[in-house]
């Protein structure tokens, strides 16, 4: 009996140390390389480099008479150049050893080549380049992508830096085991650098990237998993300190048990889903019935909005923003305040109308394009989505001052992306709405008006007439 009761003792003592070890610990990183020369990343994790006129280097005899290009792209924490000559060898020549002369390093070779939308392009690499004159773990690895054209052409091409690699590894939370990756996204050579500001654009960033497999599809592709690194992170509904050391090899998460300075986030509308980012936590989903969170003290980006409500059928509608929006919010948390965030509902339509002139005895044309905007003056895609799939799209009259219709028309809608997880559609971008053109009939002169019809299911909206004229 007395020897049950020092194990019980002993079990309730050790519980909380046992149960605290598995939220924290030290984790190790490997580099892996990415197995596509295209990487599916491409999109935030490059730089474009345009020609740089100004630079220059002595040119070899072999490559004298031949047009070169060359360019500037910060790599490494300096200025990195690189040439690229007009020949049959379509070779890249990369200033790796920091003398500023391209020529007198080991030239690299083209390794793929495919065609885009661009024309063709190159692919070269990997490519390190090590971080000042220390020859030691911190290096810079990335492959170089050309991007259409050609210098025999009148410009040359445009060259696209992409990460070769990144560390990855596991960590284990609680009784999760997640997968994790690092990026270099400046490009510099380090893992550590935290995002102090973000404007939704991965490209121009000037900081690192932390992603988390959440759902453990073996991807970090939603936008809940790849995030701007961030002095901590939530998993599971709770926060973590986050440390990276500078090579990317370690990091280390520690639970954060209390000291985090909290404010609060109110709404101002229904069915508001929203996804933040802020360099204190990194990314917040809020969703629900919910208008109010607790959330801590400091500046936020609103990354994603998503409006979903359910008609009287309780048949689901869901209305997404545009792949780029305009803009995104930002805004500012104070300790023990609540901000009041204005989004969502009501909606209302911004038209833009434009009429051209008539040349060359061609009919006139008027141009139009609408915005549809939230009472916080965000953008959403004038198209909703009914149990997941699109609804109709905007209809378009246009009219006389007698009320006769002149023409009328359906807006189309550039495609969209969808990101999912399990069965639940958790965001989905949808297209931009492309402008719809109208050939004016000759004979036509004086005032007409543009009518937008929406089919949005629940979702309130309004439309002002607007008048313009035809001389």
């Amino acid at each position: 009996m007395r020897a049950v009761t020092i194990c019980s003792v002993l079990l309730c003592l050790l519980w909380p140390v046992a149960r605290n070890a598995r939220c924290q610990g030290d984790f190790t990183l490997t580099y892996t390389p990415f197995k596509s020369l295209w990487n599916p990343h491409a999109v935030n994790l490059s730089r474009t480099v345009l020609e740089d006129k100004k630079a220059s280097a002595e040119i070899p005899g072999k490559l004298r008479g031949k047009k070169v290009a060359f360019y500037t792209a910060s790599v490494a924490g300096r200025d990195l150049l690189l040439a690229m000559a007009d020949d049959e060898d379509a070779k890249l020549y990369v200033d790796v050893d920091g003398d500023g002369d391209p020529f007198n390093d080991k030239p690299y070779r083209p390794k793929g080549r495919r065609s885009d939308r661009f024309g063709p392009a190159r692919s070269y690499g990997p490519i390190s380049v090590p971080v000042g004159e220390s020859k030691g773990s911190l290096s810079a690895s990335f492959h170089v992508d050309t991007v259409g054209y050609s210098i025999s052409r009148k410009r040359a091409p445009d060259l696209r830096l992409v990460l070769a690699g990144r560390p990855m590894g596991t960590v284990q939370l609680g009784r999760q085991t997640y997968r994790i990756a690092l990026f270099d996204c400046n490009f510099d050579g380090r893992y550590d650098e935290v995002c102090d500001s973000f404007d939704g654009d991965y490209r121009s960033m000037d900081a690192d990237c932390f992603a988390i497999d959440l759902n453990g599809d073996g991807r970090f592709y939603t936008s809940k998993e790849f995030q701007p690194l961030s002095k901590r992170i939530f998993v599971a509904g709770k926060c973590y300190t986050l440390a990276v050391l500078p090579d990317g090899s370690k990091v280390r998460l520690r639970q954060v048990q209390s000291g985090l300075k909290l404010g609060a986030l109110e709404t101002q509308g229904k069915g508001v889903e929203l996804l933040l980012f802020t360099p204190e936590v990194g990314l917040v989903t809020l969703h629900g019935p919910r208008t109010q969170w607790a959330l801590p003290a400091g500046a936020y980006t609103l990354m994603q909005w998503h409006l979903t409500l359910n008609d009287e059928t309780e048949t689901r509608w869901d209305l997404y923003p545009p792949v780029v929006p305009e803009r995104r919010q930002t805004f500012q948390i104070a300790e023990g305040e609540t901000y009041e965030l204005k989004i969502g509902l009501p909606l209302r339509v911004e038209t833009r109308v434009s009429v051209g002139s008539a040349s060359n005895g061609a009919r006139r044309r008027v141009s139009v394009r609408y915005r549809l905007r939230g009472q916080g003056g965000e953008e959403y895609a004038g198209r909703a989505y009914r149990n997941g799939r699109p609804y109709r799209p905007a209809q378009i009259r246009f009219l006389d001052e007698t009320g006769r219709v002149l023409e009328t028309g359906t807006l189309k809608h550039e495609e969209s992306r969808i990101e999912r997880e399990g069965e639940r559609t958790m965001y989905l971008e949808g297209g931009a709405t492309t402008d719809y053109s109208w050939k004016v009939p000759a004979e036509f002169h004086g005032k007409f008006c543009v009518k937008i019809k929406l089919f949005l299911g629940p979702f309130e909206w309004k439309a002002e007439d607007t008048w313009h004229t035809i001389d």
